[in-house]
């Protein structure tokens, strides 16, 4: 018998040697198919097949999962993949069909032999285990696996020595008085506990493939994040730059208009030199003349002009009078260079706007839109869908400003005009952690909500003040080192309300709005004196 198994390994290689070369060439070739198809399927987010692919108006198809949180990451109804904007609020993606139905033949038929042959230590595995099936043809069943000591079958299982035995060898004196279970029990015990084991491994793989696709996620608004954000730069400094270029134009147009000037007061004065010098050179040349002339004839010019004299005024010589002296004409180099940077600087500080409190986009709530100055504020027109906005986003649309407050005092003044649903106040950096809007603790804020003014503190409800002004405008002045925060009318100089609070941490500046028709905006630091 032992011979016979020492001599089968060798019969049983030789045979599948043949077969071999082509079983390994059916598995490149298959995980090449699957690798191809695989990659036509996976979805441009989240790199994986697609799960419930939804198809957006710009032909482009995601999983339902990673558009919606792309979506709650960055700007809504805007594809991924493109940045084309879609009003996915009336029209919101819809399943496509074709690749779901592809996507499912893939995952039960192709996908799991791909994934399992995807790297050539499994595919050696696999060509192994094939030849193993071709050595074990007409070899005992794996019920009948006999033992080699005494060729009965491995019945028994060690729990002590932790080997299979057969009825022999369990009275020998080796094992004696071990205890022994059946083997379909022991694998069926100890198949429970690798399933135990397990479970909390399988926990944790979800675990990471969910923080996998989130870091994706994370990675594709980033990049939508710093596309906008360039795009925005770009227009700002080509705002600058056509100031600057503006500026420019004026002050060459300024030289220029100086330069024009002072050559039409300098030609005039030229041609009256030309007039003036061409009557001189006659006066020069009659007199030449008569000098010239006979001792006769020039007295008796002489005498004509005497007589003439006589008779009234005359000029003796044209163009001997005095002239006018030459204009001192110079361009105002001062003028134009001197201090240029700063005056262009004090210029452009006056046409720019500065806020006392700036926005923060990685804050807001789905259903607000920020102004591209981070300065205002607008409700969504229509109220957020299940499809764009899951539960975990049903709270308050607020948005929180992008600088901790801390010791000495702030101001700021925000500008509600007709909006009928709004709050404002300052929001503490441990309730900000809590990510709950409103939180339990740690807010204190003004707000205006079914027509009536009120004031509360965290997640309380607003409560009526018994002064219901009109309203345009409210200051907020927070007193962080006296812990105050107060809330002011600027326009009629009217307290509205205050809070005293020790503060034992940072704020942020808090803001909401759910109305619709008008948003907040808050006003820039020269709008108004910010002392209260």
């Amino acid at each position: 018998m032992s011979q016979l198994l020492s001599i089968n390994p060798p019969l049983s290689h030789s045979r599948s040697q043949s077969g071999g070369a082509l079983l390994e060439m059916v598995m490149v070739l298959l995980m090449e198919m699957s690798s191809l198809l695989e990659q036509s399927l996976q979805c441009p987010v989240c790199k994986e097949v697609f799960q419930e692919p939804v198809l957006l108006r710009c032909s482009h198809t995601f999983c339902r999962e990673c558009v919606l949180r792309c979506w709650e990451l960055g700007a809504a109804g805007v594809c991924p993949e493109c940045r084309s904007p879609s009003d996915a609020l009336r029209d919101p993606p819809t399943c496509n069909r074709a690749v779901k139905n592809l996507c499912e033949a893939f995952l039960r038929q192709v996908r799991g032999a791909a994934s399992f042959f995807s790297s050539s230590g499994r595919m050696e595995l696999l060509m192994r285990k094939q030849l193993q099936e071709e050595e074990e043809r007409g070899s005992p069943s794996e019920a009948q696996a006999l033992c080699s000591n005494h060729s009965l079958p491995l019945e028994l299982f060690c729990l002590e020595d932790r080997r299979l035995l057969c009825r022999a060898c369990e009275e020998e004196a080796e094992h004696h008085g071990h205890r022994c279970s059946p083997a379909p029990d022991a694998a069926r015990d100890l198949k429970d506990d690798l399933r135990s084991s397990l479970k909390p491994l399988q926990e944790k793989l979800g675990v990471l493939k969910s923080e996998k696709l989130t870091c994706s996620l994370r990675g594709k608004l980033i990049q939508n994040q710093a596309e906008q954000t360039e795009s925005d730069l770009r227009k700002e400094f080509a705002d600058l730059h056509r100031f600057l270029h503006e500026e420019e134009e004026l002050r060459l147009t300024q030289l220029r208009e100086e330069e024009e000037q002072k050559m039409k007061v300098l030609e005039h004065h030229i041609r009256l030199l030309n007039r003036r010098l061409v009557e001189l050179e006659e006066v020069v040349k009659q007199s030449e003349e008569e000098i010239r002339s006979s001792d006769i004839s020039f007295l008796k010019l002489h005498l004509q002009k005497l007589h003439g004299a006589a008779a009234g005024p005359q000029d003796q010589h044209p163009g001997s009078e005095e002239l006018e002296k030459s204009p001192e004409l110079q361009i105002d180099v001062a003028k134009h260079l001197g201090n240029l940077k700063s005056s262009i600087w004090r210029k452009m500080r006056s046409i720019a706007q500065s806020f006392p409190v700036v926005l923060d986009p990685n804050t807001s709530h789905p259903c607000l839109r920020l102004s591209g100055s981070l300065s205002s504020l607008r409700f969504r027109p229509s109220p957020p869908q299940p499809l764009l906005f899951p539960d975990s986003f049903e709270s308050c649309p607020s948005v929180l400003g992008s600088e901790f407050l801390g010791s000495g005092t702030h101001c700021w003044d925000v500008e509600v005009a007709s909006n009928r649903c709004w709050a404002l106040g300052v929001i503490s950096e441990s309730a900000v952690q809590t990510r709950l809007d409103p939180p339990s603790t740690g807010l204190w804020r003004l707000g205006f909500v079914n027509g009536k003014l009120g004031q509360g503190q965290s997640g309380e409800f607003l409560m009526p003040l018994a002064l219901q002004p009109t309203l345009r405008r409210i200051r907020v002045h927070l007193d962080w080192d006296g812990g105050k925060v107060s809330f002011l009318d600027p326009l009629t100089n009217t307290h509205l309300h205050s809070f005293s609070q020790r503060f034992g941490e940072r704020l942020r500046p808090y803001f909401c709005s759910a109305c619709p028709a008008q948003g907040l905006r808050i006003l820039p630091s020269d709008a108004a004196d910010l002392e209260p």
